[in-house]
């Protein structure tokens, strides 16, 4: 089963005690339904309420989650905080390489600021030049970039 979320809208000046947002359920390509969380600590809301249902069989199957040392309860809430999460760092890449050159120095994600793409151009290749131990993102292939982005931004 593959679920995925889509028309994801995030707002974390809303978000206090869990992440604000709502965003449609897709299984295996068909959007089944819509899941949402005010961000004021409560569970997220389903419509319907199947899909909970559903979420919470697709968790069970999968690895265990681990925090602290101790294996998470499975449940939807936390499949789903799992899928926004990997939304947000793939939201995050997106919008930095576009406009940032990104270097990976042992494990963490340097940037510069944000430029016009003729000068993020210049600066890529100025410090790819410069090779002081770092990997330049913005250089390698999308998929790999994202794949080294996500593992060192990886959220707690």
């Amino acid at each position: 089963m593959n679920i995925e979320l889509r028309s994801v809208k995030y707002a974390a000046f809303a978000s206090q005690e869990t992440s604000c947002f709502s965003a449609k359920v897709a299984v295996d390509g068909k959007v089944v339904g819509h899941v949402r969380n005010d961000g004021t600590g409560g569970a997220n809301f389903y419509e319907p309420r199947e899909l909970q249902r559903t979420l919470d069989a697709f968790a069970a199957s999968q690895p265990p989650v681990m925090h602290a040392g101790r294996p998470l309860t499975a449940s939807a809430d936390l499949a789903v905080g799992q899928l926004l999460d990997a939304w947000l760092v793939r939201r995050d890449f997106d919008r930095a390489i576009g406009k940032r050159a990104l270097i990976a120095r042992g494990e963490t994600i340097l940037q510069t600021k944000a430029m016009a793409p003729a000068a993020l151009a210049q600066a890529v290749q100025t410090i790819a030049a410069a090779n002081d131990g770092g990997r330049v993102l913005n250089l390698m292939p999308r998929d790999e970039a994202f794949a080294l982005y996500s593992q060192l931004t990886a959220r707690a």
